[in-house]
């Protein structure tokens, strides 16, 4: 994939997490959603997650993995959202955000 096409991908990518942030904090209201920390995360999180970070889906505990930490909290939501769309989460896991008892 040549470089413009690589960013439109990203750049696409982007705006669904977007929407999934703003969608999310919608639901979770006044719990503790915090979107702006959410949405000036998202195209790190993006290209990190499409390019550069190594992980597989199939075999989540690889010792080969890296690994993300993520220390800035008040960002999960951005977190969880980029989880769903590369397949570790289910929309459905990550629709119970901020739900008692959820994982």
């Amino acid at each position: 994939m040549n470089i413009i096409n690589q960013f439109d991908y990203l750049r696409r990518i982007s705006r669904d997490i977007r929407l999934r942030v703003l969608e999310l904090t919608y639901k979770v209201g006044k719990s503790g959603a915090h979107t702006g920390g959410s949405l000036s995360l998202v195209e790190i999180l993006v290209y990190l997650y499409n390019t550069k970070l190594k992980f597989d889906i199939k075999n989540p505990l690889n010792i080969e993995r890296d690994r993300f930490i993520l220390s800035k909290g008040h960002s999960a939501i951005a977190l969880f959202a980029i989880l769903e769309s590369i397949g570790f989460l289910t929309k459905e896991e990550v629709d119970q955000v901020e739900v008692n008892g959820s994982p």
